[in-house]
């Protein structure tokens, strides 16, 4: 059986990741797979993708997947809204990227953004699925348990999620649903990650799998690492 640790959205933090990724012994003999939400709103998108990159470089069996503001970033690159990009949180990595900037933001953008960056956030993955696991940024549709394209996986809300029976016999694990107690929502078929990071100014937070051990790392830098905690649902 493959053990897992799975992390959720990150938003710019990238001294919480840098700790997170730290912890040497949380990783050793397990996949890493990444929740995606790397960008956008928390301070540093910048230095989080860098962090990625070269933990890509140096663990190869890591799993880098696509969350909807990696998918509004490519987007806004490629000729969308800057209103868009902006209203969820996409000025804070123009200003990591660019400091401030006067005249074409896209140009400003493309030009500063360096190539291994938008090769990575091209090369991410839209999900990961096993024999028991669906891992993916938003879960999945319930009206269509079997598409698995990047906007179910990755771009939309799929609030019914928590409150219906699972269409397969498989354990979502998401990010993207907010957590305002910033404590992953655990049932015994949802797993949800994401705890505010860069948002709430919540903890960055992570799980093991098999065991559903959960590591936070806070705003402030503390390392909390808490067992198998019960359902929330």
């Amino acid at each position: 059986m493959i053990s897992y640790i799975v992390i959720s959205d990150i938003h710019g933090c990238a001294e919480q990741l840098r700790i997170l990724l730290g912890q040497s012994n949380l990783f050793t003999g397990r996949r890493a797979v990444f929740l995606g939400d790397y960008v956008d709103v928390g301070p540093d998108s910048k230095t989080v993708l860098e962090l990625l990159i070269d933990f890509r470089d140096s663990n190869q069996s890591a799993t880098f997947l696509r969350g909807n503001h990696e998918c509004e970033l490519m987007s806004f690159l490629e000729g969308g809204s800057f209103v868009k990009y902006a209203e969820i949180g996409g000025t804070a990595t123009i200003r990591a990227y660019c400091g401030e900037v006067e005249g074409d933001v896209r140009k400003a953008l493309a030009k500063a953004v360096p190539p291994k960056h938008i090769a990575f956030l091209e090369g991410s993955k839209i999900y990961l699925e096993t024999e028991n696991h669906l891992f993916s940024h938003c879960g999945y549709d319930p009206d269509q348990p079997l598409d698995r394209s990047e906007k179910s996986m990755a771009r939309q809300s799929h609030q019914r999620l928590f409150s219906e029976p699972p269409a397969h016999g498989k354990t979502v694990v998401c990010g993207h649903y907010l957590q305002r107690s910033r404590k992953p929502f655990i049932s015994k078929n949802v797993v949800c990650l994401d705890t505010g990071c860069g948002v709430l100014g919540g903890p960055l937070t992570a799980m093991l799998f098999p065991e559903r051990r959960v590591i936070q790392v806070t705003s402030g830098f503390e390392v909390l690492i808490h067992e198998a905690p019960e359902s929330t649902a």
